[in-house]
């Protein structure tokens, strides 16, 4: 009988190690799966954006407002456009969300085809004292919301984008 509990021992202490790197290996990938999807999600919007070659012209600027023209390139499928947010930036770093309002048509919010696209005329307000605008879309692609810098615009001359 002591022959026989002595050779289960080792067995029993082996699965009893492996089930225990086992769960350790399992906790490890299911407390970083999040960061790599995240980071490998990230890098695929960036190398594939949902809208590219955007072209940004100021239409005017005053003290107060800035008015840009936007279009580009949309060539990715199966993005459901949200809408865009624009913010200013001052020379310290610190953003602030501002107004924008479409103003050559009424925003629709309609998600556009594939192609060669017009975002429309677009006035940004308020803008006194702030060094930069920036306007970014936001669509959702595959359930993720996905964000981009689309118009990036220095309101002091001597200020280049970064």
């Amino acid at each position: 009988m002591n022959h026989v509990s002595l050779s289960i021992a080792p067995l029993y202490l082996r699965s009893v190690a492996l089930v225990s790197i086992g769960a350790l290996v399992g906790a490890f990938i299911v407390s970083t799966l999040p960061v790599v999807l995240d980071f490998t999600s990230d890098q695929y919007d960036t190398l594939n954006p949902v809208v590219r070659e955007i072209h940004t012209r100021v239409e005017s600027r005053t003290e107060d407002e800035v008015v840009i023209h936007m279009d580009g390139f949309k060539q990715r499928r199966g993005c459901v456009y949200v809408g865009l947010q624009a913010s200013v930036k001052s020379e310290s770093g610190v953003s602030e969300r501002v107004f924008l309002r479409r103003i050559d048509r009424p925003e629709t919010g309609d998600t556009l085809p594939l192609g060669p696209i017009n975002m429309g005329t677009w006035r940004i307000w308020p803008t006194a004292g702030a060094d930069r605008v920036e306007v970014h879309s936001q669509h959702v692609c595959s359930g993720r919301l996905v964000t981009a810098l689309f118009a990036s615009i220095a309101l002091k001359p001597d200020k280049v984008a970064p």
